[in-house]
Formats: structure tokens, sequence, C-alpha cells
């Protein structure tokens, strides 16, 4: 996978996670944000194990780190 801009990782299962990616997907315009599922291969690639099990916040990846 390519490293090519911030990945916004989320619980895939959430509503109200579904809800705040829909609301960051209308807000950039500039289509610079990805998104995936924690519960997804992407997350399984790059994201450590502790980042990958708190489904009650989001992660912001950019860069190999991640932020929570």
């Amino acid at each position: 996978m390519s490293d090519s801009g911030p990945i916004i990782f989320f619980d895939g299962v959430c509503g109200l996670c579904n809800s705040s990616v829909d609301f960051f997907m209308r807000q950039d315009r500039a289509e610079k944000l990805r998104f995936a599922p924690l519960q997804g291969e992407t997350a399984n690639q790059l994201l450590g194990e502790s980042d990958r099990t708190n489904l009650k916040s989001l992660v912001y990846y950019l860069n190999g780190a991640s932020l929570r």
C-alpha cells in the first residue's frame, strides 16, 4: 500500500463513527483523506494491535505514525 496521504481508521460497525467519516468526506473537498475500518486488512498491515483493538476512537495515520 502506498503511503500517499493520511488515513483515518474508524470502527466499521459503529454508526457514530460512520457518521463522522461521512462528515469528514464532505469537508475534504480536495480528497486528501483516505478512510479504512479498524477491522480491515489495511489496519492489520499498518497499525499495531493496540490501535486496532481500541474501537472507542478514530486513529489518524500518516507517514508510518498513528495518533489517537
